[in-house]
């Protein structure tokens, strides 16, 4: 699982009584410690995400091309990796498959940022992407899952089956010719919380067809739906 979903469901309760408005307490800031934003938990903790793979055609026809769940597991929350160092360790899998078929992902904070790598143990040329930069404030600029993105909101509110949050909100994209023919926009919004590292991840891509007129949007939602803490 290389990225991460839909539009957000962000929910507001405002009490009233019969002299002024009662405020609900608000959600607490999210951390500005970079730290805060990595998967955290002891090994045996799973962090379960519904992915749903959706396909528009120019006429706006929709298909849903896959609605599932990956489970991220924590399997060493303090691996020393022989290449990448001092790394969370987790597996990645849909839980209805075989537990052979796991992806192994690393995370790890290195330059004042958060990478992500499914290096081998020893591969010196492992590729390290960028998720999450500190200074965590508007503005701040980051390269997150390989494109160049920025955080544009803090403290944002969002709900999940999985709970209330308060969200660091990174947006990027890019623009790619892959051939003369066709081009591919891709628009991403991320929603970073602490100790889950998302709640929420929307990424648009736009593949046009110049030479037929047509276009066509993969929209890849990635939502965070439970936490099953180890015992």
């Amino acid at each position: 699982m290389k990225c991460f979903y839909v539009l957000l469901c962000i929910v507001f309760f405002i009490g009233c009584s019969d002299d002024e408005p009662i405020s609900p307490n608000p959600t607490p800031p999210a951390s500005r410690n970079i730290a805060d934003y990595m998967y955290s938990g002891k090994a045996g903790t799973e962090y379960w995400i519904e992915e749903k793979i959706t396909v528009i055609d120019t006429n706006n026809n929709t298909n849903i091309r896959r609605n599932d769940t990956i489970a991220v597991r924590i399997n060493n929350p303090n691996f020393n990796h022989p290449v990448l160092g001092l790394c969370v360790e987790t597996f990645e899998l849909y839980p209805h498959m075989d537990y052979s078929m796991r992806d192994t992902v690393y995370y790890l904070i290195k330059n004042d940022a958060i990478h992500v790598s499914n290096a081998f143990l020893h591969d010196p040329d492992a590729e390290i992407v960028e998720m999450l930069r500190a200074p965590l404030q508007k503005g701040t600029k980051t390269m997150t899952a390989g494109a160049e993105a920025e955080i544009t909101d803090v403290d944002v509110p969002i709900t999940t089956s999985a709970g209330t949050f308060s969200t660091i909100v990174v947006k990027g994209g890019s623009k790619v010719k892959i051939t003369e023919y066709l081009d591919a926009e891709q628009e991403n919004e991320y929603y970073f919380i602490e100790k889950a590292h998302f709640a929420k991840v929307v990424q648009k891509i736009t593949f046009i067809y110049k030479y037929k007129g047509k276009k066509e949007v993969t929209l890849r939602e990635y939502t965070l739906v439970n936490i099953k803490n180890a015992q």
